[in-house]
């Protein structure tokens, strides 16, 4: 049988597999627009880019490999006689949403380009942006076990969305129109890659202190127990949450020349992180005030599962030297 650390290597593969194939076809396009008629009028440049932009507001979804509090030995030493604690995928029927308001950012880049016809452009480009939403939500919405435990015994769900940051590598194509004059020309364009994402999270559920509060457990042989253990825990996690994830864009500018080689411009972007996920990066540890895992001897250990689609609009200064 596999370990756990070769399962996850595994998984990392696979998902790295799948997300690269959103830049293969970038690079057969690349190969086959060099090979355009026209290339020998071509000329490379390089160019940098700062910007300042707006983070849209963002949903994170939640989930996690957690079972229903009632199937948590240490709060229920019967749960294995109430139904469905000891079915296979836990957590597979609990989700939760939290919703996070837009943020400032910055956005720097260094790219390659080739000006392959003279309405044309591809591009290699490295960039990199940073968000600092620094902002605590409740909990909005919520099903399955995580709908019960906020109905039944918690009295407080916060999440916490601190700094958004990524750097990756992009495939652009660009349209350019250059009058006769070449004292300024615009140009609109898009591309994709892949990039590597982190988000700084917060997590924290705590139970009413009222035993009286608590309904779970309500009808068990040993409900007395399982309220009087439950209430007043707490679950709490802080993480780094990290995910490699495809990105989309679309890009808009204007540039002034100042000499044949030398221009200096304004460019404005929209990029999508699409798909970003992030499982067993956050672990709530205490866990309802206890290890975080449901069985006394170790096992079923609960982490977090974090998705959401980032998306942000920047605006900035581009300078470009050509060859």
């Amino acid at each position: 049988m596999c370990r756990p650390r070769q399962l996850q290597n595994i998984a990392l593969n696979n998902h790295l597999q799948m997300k690269t194939a959103y830049i293969i076809p970038g690079a057969l396009a690349l190969s086959l627009l060099l090979s355009l008629p026209g290339v020998a009028q071509s000329r490379w440049y390089w160019g940098t880019e700062f910007s300042g932009g707006i983070a849209a507001a963002v949903t994170m979804k939640g989930g996690s490999t957690d079972r229903a509090s009632i199937c948590d030995e240490f709060i229920n030493p019967q749960y294995a006689s109430v139904p469905g604690c000891t079915d296979p995928n836990p957590g597979s029927n609990s989700a939760f949403r939290t919703e996070f308001e837009s943020a400032v950012g910055v956005l720097g880049n260094l790219s390659l380009g080739y000006e392959a016809l003279s309405w044309l452009r591809l591009e290699v480009e490295y960039a990199a942006w940073h968000a600092q939403y620094d902002e605590a939500a409740f909990v909005a919405t919520a099903s399955g076990d995580a709908l019960d435990k906020l109905s039944q015994e918690i009295f407080l769900a916060r999440e916490w969305l601190g700094a958004f940051s990524s750097s990756g590598g992009f495939v652009n194509a660009y349209l350019d129109y250059k009058p006769v004059a070449r004292t300024f020309g615009v140009y609109a364009g898009a591309g994709g890659g892949l990039a590597t994402a982190a988000a700084g999270y917060t997590s924290l559920w705590v139970r009413n202190k009222d035993v009286d509060a608590i309904l779970t457990g309500v009808g068990q042989p040993n409900e007395d127990e399982i309220r009087q253990n439950l209430a007043g825990t707490f679950s709490n996690g802080q993480a780094t949450l990290r995910s490699v994830t495809p990105v989309v864009q679309l890009l808009f500018g204007v540039d002034r020349y100042l000499t044949d080689r030398l221009s200096v411009g304004l460019k404005a972007r929209y990029v999508m992180y699409l798909d970003f996920q992030s499982e067993g990066d956050l672990v709530w540890d205490p866990l309802r005030s206890h290890v975080p895992n449901n069985r006394r001897d170790g096992s079923e250990p609960v982490h977090g599962i974090y998705g959401a689609d980032f998306s942000a609009v920047t605006f900035g200064l581009q300078v470009k030297r050509r060859y």
